[in-house]
Order: C-alpha cells, then structure tokens, then sequence
C-alpha cells in the first residue's frame, strides 16, 4: 500500500500557497518564459507550453516521490500564480533543507515571497523536524539577497558552482535561517 503525503496548504494575508496543479501552466508558462527569471540560475526559458506542462508533471512527481514540497504562490485578489516556493535537498542528519524560489517580475519587490516563506516555517520545524533552512543565490542577485535578509537568513559560506545547462560559474551566497529560535521569532511572521 502507497503511503499517503502530506501536502499542506497555507493561506496568508495576500497568497494561497497550494500544489502546482496542471491547470496551473498558463501562468506558470507566462512567468518560466521570461528570461529575467533566469538571469541568475542554472535554468533556461520555456520556449513553448508543453515544456512548461512537463515540468509541473516533474514537479508532481517529485512530490510524490518525496523528494521536496513545492507550492504555488497564488495571489489571492486574482488568481493569478505569481510564484514558487520549494522544500527540496534535505539532509535529515543536519536536520536542513534548501529552499528555493521564483516570482513572476511583475511581483518582485512587494513583499511576496518573504510573506510566503513566513508561512511555511512552522510546517518545516514542526512537522519536518527541521532545524534549519538554507538559501543559495547567485552573488549578483541583490533583490533576492535582500529579501532573504528581510526574511531573516544570514550568509554563512559562499561557493562557485559549474554550469549544467549554462557555460558560466556561478558565484553563489548561501544563507542560512535557524528554525529552533524562540517560538515568537518563528511563527511571528512579517
């Protein structure tokens, strides 16, 4: 018999984080298309739909898997997916996870995602049994590095990574947020 996963969703003043649904891939397409969500990572622009349609069936599949959380960041005035937020590389030895994201540029800047992480860090302490959540990002992304410091992370090493799909190296922050802090820190939200 499969075992069931737990797949939270969270609500918060401005956002719905929910599963990526296949109907999700019009807004998904809109926001994986533009190159600005590309500039510092070692992805690359869906140039058409169905690449889209097929990294949500990735996405799901990890899921159930069991290989990370991904959630929809769902504005809640329209509808409209304007993001993602990712649970993924755990490492249940050091009690850590990577969390990942990305928004759609006409959303950056207002505060989205640092409301959306606020909403899963008593999910990833409580329910995971994490201690602590870890950020990688590109040296050059500002934005995200001030957002992260906003959320309450703070740089603990840096790196360079090789490419994949890119021929660059990657000069990578990687910030770190501690999740066994007082429980009025953790779950006071932003």
């Amino acid at each position: 018999m499969q075992r069931r996963i737990y797949f939270p969703t969270f609500d918060t003043k401005r956002l719905v984080l929910r599963a990526l649904l296949p109907t999700d891939a019009e807004d998904l397409y809109e926001m994986r298309h533009d190159d600005s969500t590309h500039r510092f990572t070692d992805t690359l622009p869906d140039h058409h739909i169905e690449a889209t349609k097929k990294y949500i069936a990735a996405v799901q599949a990890g899921i159930s898997q069991e290989k990370w959380y991904a959630w929809s960041l769902v504005q809640r005035e329209t509808g409209k997916i304007i993001g993602l937020l990712s649970l993924w590389q755990f490492n249940m030895d050091e009690l850590t996870a990577e969390i990942g994201c990305m928004l759609h540029p006409d959303y950056r800047g207002q505060g989205y995602m640092r409301e959306a992480i606020g909403a899963i860090l008593r999910f990833a302490h409580d329910m995971l049994g994490l201690s602590y959540l870890d950020a990688f990002t590109e040296r050059q992304n500002y934005a995200a590095q001030q957002m992260l410091t906003k959320a309450g992370f703070s740089v603990i090493d840096q790196m360079e990574e090789a490419g994949a799909l890119k021929e660059r190296v990657f000069q990578m922050m990687i910030y770190r947020k501690s999740l066994i802090a007082a429980s009025t820190k953790i779950y006071g939200g932003f």
